[in-house]
């Protein structure tokens, strides 16, 4: 390679990476601005300043592996600054938005299996199973906007009905409180039919002598449902309900932040969105690592938590 200025060959800088090395250890973050600054010094040394590439470059005594061991995590300090900043907003609306999708999304699969298998033409059976799963391929992007279509405040086709009705459009893109209802709406649409497939397959085991048994006591279809049915995907729903308990702060964080505008900032900010903005918008790199451990950190505690009070008061638990 050559120098622009003299064209002689410039060689490799290799102390460069050893002086990376020292303000690597000097700022003692394993995962943040020490490494960021590490990488940055060894691609100039490699490349230059003018982007020509100077060859095979001696480390000068840099080991990664060694710096990496000596560096010094600053998890702890960074949860704590977590801790003071926008805490109580984005814990209550990861929580509220986590809990009212549970609650309301999660019997909507159970019901569609059940609907399902009381369905006899096989047919017509296997036409809805397709339709009901076609929405989860569909990228979120695509539904987002979709939503975006379906209510804009001019052309939306909701406003288009009420306008039809003689009424007055509304705006209900810009109301602070549609973004939980369109959230967990469309959210039930897109993965209703893709969950219902692992109760489906968990009412096709069920034993036949038990609705023949029931028929001959006189059971009525609804009867047959709540003594059959129910009891025998209870273990498949136990395990589900724990799962997702276990995935409480870990909400999507595609549709979130295609929703998101500073009119409902207020419900729509979660810390997915939030540690997108730290750490990818803002290069604040250790620090939405430490929000993304805590996160992970409490979805496990909730997962071994419950878990043992399901297995406490049923049979059913993971482990």
């Amino acid at each position: 390679s050559q120098d622009v200025g003299s064209g002689h060959a410039v060689p490799p800088d290799g102390h460069a990476y050893a002086a990376a090395g020292r303000l690597f250890r000097r700022h003692g973050v394993a995962c943040g601005e020490g490494l960021r600054q590490c990488c940055l010094a060894a691609r100039h040394a490699a490349v230059g300043p003018h982007g020509l590439h100077h060859g095979p470059v001696r480390h000068a005594g840099l080991r990664p592996q060694a710096e990496l061991a000596r560096a010094a995590w600053c998890t702890l300090e960074r949860q704590q600054r977590f801790g003071a900043v926008r805490r109580p907003l984005i814990l209550r609306n990861t929580i509220v938005l986590s809990l009212e999708s549970m609650v309301i999304g999660f019997p909507f699969p159970i019901l569609l299996a059940l609907a399902f298998n009381e369905i006899a033409n096989r047919h017509t059976r296997k036409v809805l199973q397709t339709v009901s799963f076609a929405p989860f391929f569909i990228s979120t992007v695509v539904v987002v906007s979709i939503i975006f279509q379906m209510f804009s405040y001019r052309y939306g086709v909701v406003n288009t009905i009420i306008k039809a009705l003689g009424g007055d459009s509304v705006n209900f893109l810009g109301i602070a409180g549609f973004f939980r209802p369109a959230y967990i709406i469309s959210g039930i649409w897109q993965g209703a039919g893709y969950s219902s497939i692992l109760y489906i397959s968990a009412l096709s085991a069920v034993d036949v002598t038990l609705y023949d048994a029931a028929a001959i006591d006189g059971a009525s279809r609804l009867q047959k449902v709540l003594n059959v049915d129910i009891p025998c995907i209870m273990p498949t729903i136990v395990i589900t309900l724990i799962l997702n308990v276990g995935n409480i702060l870990s909400i999507g964080f595609e549709k979130a932040y295609l929703l998101q505008n500073p009119v409902n900032y207020k419900y729509s900010e979660i810390i997915a969105t939030y540690v997108y903005k730290t750490g990818i918008e803002q290069a604040q790199f250790s620090f939405a690592t430490a929000v993304g451990l805590f996160n992970s950190v409490v979805n496990c505690i909730m997962l071994i938590l419950v878990n043992t009070i399901v297995g406490k008061i049923s049979e059913t638990s993971l482990f």
